[in-house]
Parts: C-alpha cells; structure tokens; sequence
C-alpha cells in the first residue's frame, strides 16, 4: 500500500497528521480478542510506515486487567514509533443486547488506568449513541 502526499488526512495547526487507520474488528471471524502481544507485532510490524496512532477499544477488558492491557499496546506502538490512544466504549456490557450508557464511575476508572500507563490522549466509542441526548437509542 502507498500512500501519496495528496490522499493524507492532515489536520489543521499542529494537530497530529493521520496517515492511516487500522480497526481491530474488520471481520466478525478474526479472533482479535484473543490476539495476544505476538500476534499484534506481527501487525504492527506490517504497518507502521502507514499507521501514526492506535486506540484499542477497551470494552472487553476487565477492570483488573485494564493496566496490563494499557501497559502492553503502549510498548508496542512505541516499539513502531507509533502513539498510542485509549478508546473508551461509553456503554456498559453488563446488560446484554440493552448497552445503557456506562456510569460516570467506571468510565473515570478506564481514564485513570489510562493515565497511569502514560496515555495522553483519550477518544471514545459511539458516544453519539450512548450517552448524547440527541440519541435515537432510548437508553442514552
């Protein structure tokens, strides 16, 4: 894959320029959740001249284990010379099906593991769905 000076997204001022974007859920049949450290290099490996960031959606971590997920992404983004962001789902998964915004307590734990590992950036999940009182979702 090349990319051309004239297809790159680039901010205005001195925001980061975004050259490239990677989801980890292109296929209901990539077993990402399971892809550990190994596999990831292997990726990242593959595309970090086109990739400048990642954000991992945290929304099938534990919150016990959300410092080791952190810790773990950032190594290997920085290993790339790529940054690494937190991408916070802002709807809970403890009710199956109904994804009601998530309270405001366990989205401040997710920010401060986050911070803890040396995360400086932060975006979010379907925000617009979940938690925007202009939502269509009855549940927002």
């Amino acid at each position: 894959m090349i990319l051309s000076s004239e297809r790159l997204i680039v901010p205005k001022g001195n925001a980061l320029p975004i050259t490239g974007t990677f989801l980890d859920e292109i296929s209901h049949d990539i077993p990402h959740q399971n892809w550990g450290e190994k596999e990831w290099n292997e990726i990242f490996d593959g595309i970090h001249e086109y990739v400048d960031a990642c954000a991992f959606q945290d929304g099938h971590i534990d919150y016990d284990e959300l410092d080791a997920f952190f810790s773990v992404n950032k190594k290997l983004a920085y290993r790339y010379g790529m940054q690494c962001w937190t991408n916070a789902e802002t709807f809970d998964r403890d009710m199956p099906i109904h994804f009601f915004p998530i309270k405001f307590d366990k989205l401040h734990l997710k920010l401060e593991a986050a911070k803890r590992c040396g995360y400086d950036k932060a975006i979010t999940f379907e925000f617009s769905h979940f938690m925007s009182p202009q939502s269509a979702y009855l549940q927002a």
